[in-house]
């Protein structure tokens, strides 16, 4: 769940790309780097798809981003976002030009995902190797969400998976408590 305060960052970075658009094509590379840098906490799958077309970023290059912020619900979405679009485009094959569309690749990073140990890049991993590779299953409630409510569904669902893993986590703490423990 996004604080106000996530959100009002968000949303100063968002309004930052706008600006600077106009100018995009005379950035620097250290330019570039240091906007990559400050957009970690973009919180939507737009602001991320504003920033790669504002950096003129490969699919490649947008992806390893992405990979590379952790336990950002909106940057897991997007990847999920990226091959729905590519696939929705005919854009995915052994062919592609770029890496980060051929099957064998996504299937590598689907595999990263997994092993991150991170909440929404794992569902966002089970939907990338269910929906655009066709294998595995799709849990049906997420599914739904995204079907019904694109980002907002997913990020509702990933909210509500990490609360019941917590609940789970204190019930067995609690449960390996014996009198005379002292809780902290």
């Amino acid at each position: 769940m996004l604080t106000p305060t996530e959100y009002r960052l968000s949303q100063k970075l968002t309004h930052s790309l706008d600006l600077i658009e106009p100018c995009a094509s005379y950035l620097t590379i250290e330019n570039k780097n240091y906007i990559q840098s400050k957009c970690i906490e973009l919180n939507t799958p737009e602001s991320f798809y504003k920033l790669f077309k504002l950096l003129r970023l490969s699919p490649d290059d947008a992806i390893v981003y992405l990979l590379s912020i952790r336990d950002n619900n909106a940057a897991a979405y997007t990847i999920y976002k990226f091959y729905s679009d590519g696939k929705n485009g005919n854009r995915l094959s052994e062919n592609s030009k770029f890496s980060s569309f051929r099957p064998s690749k996504i299937f590598e990073y689907t595999q990263i995902m997994s092993k991150m140990q991170s909440t929404p890049f794992s569902l966002s991993s089970t939907l990338v190797k269910s929906l655009i590779l066709n294998q595995g299953k799709c849990p049906t409630d997420l599914y739904h969400e995204i079907e019904q409510k694109g980002y907002n569904g997913f990020n509702t669902y990933v909210i509500r998976k990490k609360n019941k893993e917590a609940l789970i986590e204190k019930k067995r703490i609690l449960d390996s408590l014996t009198v005379g423990d002292t809780i902290v």
